[in-house]
């Protein structure tokens, strides 16, 4: 959210992480209870909300992007790159299967292992 360009709603969120709005809805309102969320009625249409990071919201947001980064630095060093992008597509594989309601109207999309890991090794 911190990095986002324009305003984002709940939808936006939903569908760039595919998946269910409903999921992402129960996120929301847990970050909105705990005070690191608010939303805001667009001025052309009220209905719609978008959604915006308090001060503690943002602060929180930076520790965890920072452990996140430290964590990935390690991962990265204790592990090949191919066995990092074989990890990644089971992730992927896993949340296809498991938690995005309409895995089954999905595409065939590309891998991890089909585009950065054949760049890596060229």
């Amino acid at each position: 959210m911190a990095e986002a360009k324009g305003k984002i709603r709940l939808m936006d969120i939903a569908e760039s992480h595919g998946v269910t709005r409903s999921a992402i809805s129960r996120l929301i309102g847990r970050l909105l209870r705990k005070d690191y969320l608010y939303q805001e009625a667009e001025d052309h249409d009220r209905r719609n909300k978008v959604l915006k990071l308090t001060p503690e919201g943002a602060r929180i947001e930076h520790e965890v992007f920072t452990e996140l980064i430290q964590r990935n630095r390690e991962w990265r060093q204790s592990f090949s790159l191919a066995k990092q992008y074989q990890t990644l597509n089971l992730v992927e594989e896993f949340m296809d299967k498991f938690v995005n309601e309409d895995a089954s109207k999905q595409t065939k999309k590309t891998t991890y292992a089909d585009t950065d890991l054949k760049r890596a090794e060229a």
